[in-house]
């Protein structure tokens, strides 16, 4: 399958008229074909709930153990999280969408903002791949461009949702602890004062009393267990 996209801004194409326009291959964890992505996101769609946003329940999963993390750290070194939940629930891949970027990348690159690492390799990978940027920048990192991810492994056991409006990111395991607790990311519980790990006032979006009671109140119903 032919994985190169052209840097001149426009969608993807085959035509062997196009001249003086350089290529870019993609690296291969990026999902290159309609098909690939259609089963990724029934995949995603069985893990999340892609429509919803905070302060709703953004899982499939009706409850489950969720620990808090800070946004920034899912494009840090999130991989070496990754690489022990896979190992834990028995992942064959993880994948990963940049959830409300799919038309823009799509109408833009011809591409998808999904990828789907191998197990074995996500710890290695994951970074490299989500801040990738190719020499000419025609295309933002997706580490940078996208405001709302979902993350899961092929066993749909667990998932991650981030928001960048929120500033944070939730880890949904069926467990309440596992090894991917000792990797270097710090997760938090209900005695979290979101505050903490959010942006000054004024640089971020305001979190209403509402908005926080609809958000703690789902997760003492359903992310405790």
């Amino acid at each position: 399958m032919d994985r190169r996209i052209y840097t001149s801004g426009r969608r993807k194409s085959h035509s062997k008229t196009t001249i003086g326009v350089p290529l870019v291959r993609l690296p291969d964890c990026f999902v290159a074909s309609s098909e690939h992505f259609l089963r990724l996101l029934d995949r995603f769609r069985a893990v999340v709930d892609l429509d919803n946003r905070l302060p709703a329940w953004p899982f499939k999963a009706p409850s489950g153990f969720v620990a808090i993390c800070e946004f920034d750290d899912i494009f840090g070194g999130f991989g070496r999280v990754l690489e022990r939940l896979a190992e834990f629930y028995g992942d064959a891949f993880v994948m990963l969408l940049g959830v409300d970027r799919i038309s823009f990348y799509r109408s833009r690159y011809g591409i998808w903002p999904a990828l789907q690492f191998e197990a074995s390799s996500v710890r290695e990978e994951y970074w490299g791949v989500l801040h990738w940027d190719p020499e000419d920048g025609f295309m933002p990192e997706l580490g940078h461009a996208v405001d709302v991810v979902a993350i899961a492994g092929s066993s749909g056991r667990w998932g991650v949702w981030g928001q960048r409006d929120w500033e944070v990111g939730l880890l949904l395991t069926p467990d309440r602890a596992g090894p991917w607790c000792d990797e270097g990311v710090r997760f938090f519980g209900r005695d979290l004062d979101l505050d903490d790990i959010r942006g000054p006032e004024g640089w971020t979006l305001p979190l209403t009393e509402d908005m926080l009671a609809e958000f703690w109140g789902n997760f003492d119903r359903r992310g405790m267990g």
